[in-house]
């Protein structure tokens, strides 16, 4: 198998329960680099993750304050909107008393008729008017009254952004401790590596980083699903460095 590879079955000790020793198998060995370097990555993965997740937050922030500014723009749109109507209600009203008098004061028939005329268009005009003035002054009332749900709204995302922010920094800093404490980890176990595999196994590191390594269940590598030979299975149940022939893979069985 492997070539020369054959060597190393016992490549390091592990401590057991009063003060001994358990020889460390090379499959054992890649087991723990496969967890290691899986754990770094995991850990690399969510030390990245954390200023996407805050921008979201801000931007989260940052689109509650555009909800409620437009909610207040809106209210002052239509309050502008409610005093024009007003407005224009009351120079409705102005014009109908001067056609009512006009007509109290009309001289003949048809000049009071087309005053009557003009009286009634100006009615429709102003009862109109009334309408919508009415329709837009309970719209600014409903608008106003939600208000608050705005600015509860706006407050939420803002606590949130504050409290992931400050669990940001301490989740952060405890992920940087505990991957350097990986790393060292890692370092250590690499260091036990013998000088002969360890050409063959840089290169899976460099071919397939933290995936270099992968486990074998019921005869079958985990990476690619193929099966490994009767040989192979008893190599790596006897602590030998084996390769998956597929994938190329370092295996190690699952305890």
């Amino acid at each position: 198998m492997n070539g020369g590879l054959r060597a190393a079955v016992r490549v390091s000790r592990r401590p057991l329960s009063q003060g001994t020793f358990m020889p460390l198998t090379m499959p054992q060995l890649l087991r723990e680099m496969h967890r290691l370097r899986r754990h770094i990555r995991e850990l690399g993965e969510e030390i990245e993750l954390a200023p996407k997740v805050l921008k979201a937050h801000e931007q989260k922030v940052t689109k509650r304050q555009d909800a409620l500014r437009e909610a207040q723009e809106a209210i002052k749109k239509l309050k502008s909107q409610v005093a024009q109507k007003e407005l224009d209600l009351k120079t409705t009203g102005q014009q109908l008393k001067k056609y009512e008098k006009q007509q109290n004061e009309a001289a003949n028939k048809k000049e009071y008729d087309a005053l009557q005329s003009e009286i009634t268009h100006t009615q429709e005009l102003r009862q109109k008017q009334e309408e919508e003035a009415l329709a837009a002054m309970m719209e600014v009332d409903e608008r106003t009254a939600k208000l608050p749900e705005f600015e509860a709204q706006l407050q939420q995302a803002k606590d949130e952004l504050k409290g992931y922010q400050q669990e940001m920094d301490e989740r952060i800093k405890r992920l940087k401790n505990e991957m350097a404490g990986a790393q060292k980890e890692l370092g250590e176990a690499e260091a036990q590596i013998p000088a002969l595999l360890r050409p063959a196994i840089d290169r899976m590191v460099k071919a397939f980083g933290p995936d270099a390594f992968a486990s074998v269940k019921e005869r079958t590598c985990q990476q690619c699903y193929t099966s490994i030979t009767e040989q192979h299975h008893n190599e790596l149940r006897a602590g030998r460095f084996v390769t998956c022939k597929n994938c190329a893979r370092g295996l190690y069985l699952v305890e």
